[in-house]
């Protein structure tokens, strides 16, 4: 009776562990074959194009430094956390976005992200930024139909090279250094139409001074007033 007791024993200890073999063969099956077949990340096509959604390149220690995407992958090395883009972005040792080609994404200004720093237009381009990741210019085309090269201060817009086709303008703006949101022009070149001029304005956006030549060739060199009264004419017959 002893010796049946443990054979029984032994039946039911050996009727367990082929249950948890089976239960562990049926889960590795299960894992290998998802390995087997999902979706590959990037394949090689027969004519030796690769197709991805995504390109991370990490340098020596393990840190990612280029971001390739449609949109851009997501890394925790990254400072920003926007990538719903269609770019390329270089970071540095510490994660700041440093050059940027592809769709234009927002404007860091003053270490800041924000529906605030928006474009006037969505675009595609070339964004230059700081060892803080702060935008400091690019070149771009806009939807709206400008194209556009930028130099920028810490805080916003300085100086723009750009054409305007919905207005005709070609042209430069040079602003005065003032906070974000507060961008005044001081000087105002170009052309419009058959007009040539310089506007130069004041730090409330009045003109102060123009120098022009119209669409019959005659130059004017005007100095004006607080209420853009004309208050020298310079190159007129008299002077008021």
């Amino acid at each position: 009776m002893d010796l049946e007791r443990r054979v029984r024993r032994l039946e039911r200890d050996s009727m367990g562990w082929r249950g948890l073999c089976l239960v562990q063969f049926v889960a590795l099956t299960a894992l290998a074959g998802s390995w087997m077949f999902r979706p590959s990340p990037v394949v090689q096509a027969s004519d030796g194009v690769l197709r991805g959604r995504g390109l991370v390149i990490t340098d020596e220690a393990g840190r990612a430094r280029v971001l390739v995407g449609a949109p851009l992958p997501d890394t925790k090395d990254r400072k920003r956390r926007d990538n719903a883009y269609e770019a390329m972005v270089f970071l540095d040792e510490q994660g700041h976005d440093r050059i940027s080609l592809g769709q234009e994404m927002p404007a860091q200004i003053n270490g800041v992200v924000s529906s605030e720093h928006h474009r006037i237009a969505p675009g595609y381009g070339f964004v230059i930024d700081d060892q803080k990741g702060n935008e400091r210019g690019g070149l771009g085309f806009l939807n709206n139909g400008r194209a556009l090269i930028s130099l920028d201060r810490p805080n916003g817009d300085s100086w723009t090279a750009l054409v305007d086709d919905k207005i005709g303008f070609a042209g430069t703006v040079s602003t005065y250094d003032r906070s974000f949101g507060e961008n005044v022009t001081g000087v105002l070149s170009g052309t419009q139409g058959k007009r040539a001029f310089v506007d130069v304005k004041d730090l409330h956006d009045r003109p102060r001074a123009e120098l022009g030549v119209d669409a019959n060739g005659k130059p004017a060199l005007r100095v004006l007033d607080e209420n853009g009264k004309v208050e020298q004419d310079l190159l007129a017959s008299t002077q008021r």
